[in-house]
């Protein structure tokens, strides 16, 4: 069924789909166009956040996303962080990396995610773990990168060789 589609009605049904499930598709369709990965350059890939005040429960923007020009955005159709990351080892998991779209807000200590968060991990572990995140783009939108290191005093929270990966159709 999908052979029959034309070239960009891909883009379309991709949308829908996982990272996973896209290149799923791109391996076996021949009518699917290829795709390329875009690496996506980012301020920290390194970031320690220190000994978080007692009193900051609240989430806050840590980078943004610089897109390649809007000419090849509407060719992006997903996207996807990587890193090592840990709080500070003992004590209450608080931290948390989350994707917000649009000037949304990621959420404080014990709230709940609003619909502008479209990717999200929480709470970060003791030891240093890889995580991964990927989300589908919308091409008009703009994206950042927000962490909530955890209020109550002493909270810390480390990411290590962090990448932003932008996935797009070769047409």
């Amino acid at each position: 069924m999908i052979e029959a589609l034309p070239p960009p009605l891909h883009f379309n049904v991709g949308s829908f789909l996982s990272l996973k499930d896209v290149k799923a598709l791109c391996c076996t369709s021949k009518s699917c166009p290829k795709q390329r990965e875009v690496n996506i350059k980012i301020d920290q890939p390194d970031s320690d956040f220190d000994r978080h005040p007692s009193n900051g429960y609240a989430a806050y923007v840590w980078q943004s996303f610089d897109f390649p020009p809007s000419r090849s955005r509407h060719l992006l159709h997903h996207c996807s962080i990587d890193c090592k990351w840990k709080d500070q080892g003992w004590g209450n998991r608080k931290g948390m990396l989350s994707v917000v779209k649009n000037g949304g807000n990621a959420p404080g200590d014990y709230l709940p995610s609003g619909e502008d968060v479209v990717a999200e991990k929480q709470p970060a572990p003791h030891k240093e773990e890889l995580l991964h995140l990927d989300f589908n783009l919308d091409p008009a939108a703009e994206y950042h990168m927000w962490v909530r290191i955890g209020g109550g005093g002493g909270h810390q929270l480390f990411f290590r060789s962090t990448t932003v990966t932008a996935y797009e159709f070769i047409i």
